[in-house]
């Protein structure tokens, strides 16, 4: 089983042209998950960029959220734990960090929903 996270150009571009009939995670041996912190940052730089309409993105972003992504969320859960783990204290709070990418790894490491492997996800951000 391939365990893979969508990057944020992949998904810049599913939001911008569409899927063009793909569907994640038909198969047994390939799965592809995605994060929703990392949903919301593409959303935003590509509002930044105002490079797309609206109701493109909005057609777009409706067609991704059903295509079978295995979508990591993040919740008060989650931060609780990572707070409580003095491991990820010491490896990200002492370093000014991205906080998307931090919240990414919230979403991955701690989400008691994934069934993908937490170690090889971390390794792709």
């Amino acid at each position: 089983m391939n365990t893979v996270l969508l990057p944020q150009n992949k998904l810049e571009q599913f939001l911008l042209e569409g899927l063009k009939d793909l569907q994640f995670n038909n198969t047994d041996s390939h799965y592809t998950f995605n994060t929703t912190i990392g949903l919301v940052q593409t959303l935003e730089v590509l509002k930044k960029r105002g490079t797309c309409q609206y109701s493109i993105l909005r057609d777009n972003l409706h067609d991704f959220c059903n295509s079978g992504i295995f979508q990591l969320d993040l919740d008060q859960y989650e931060i609780v734990q990572a707070l409580e783990d003095p491991e990820f204290m010491d490896t990200y709070t002492s370093h000014a960090m991205n906080p998307f990418d931090i919240s990414k790894v919230l979403s991955i490491v701690y989400n008691d929903n994934c069934w993908g492997d937490k170690d090889e996800l971390i390794k792709q951000l």
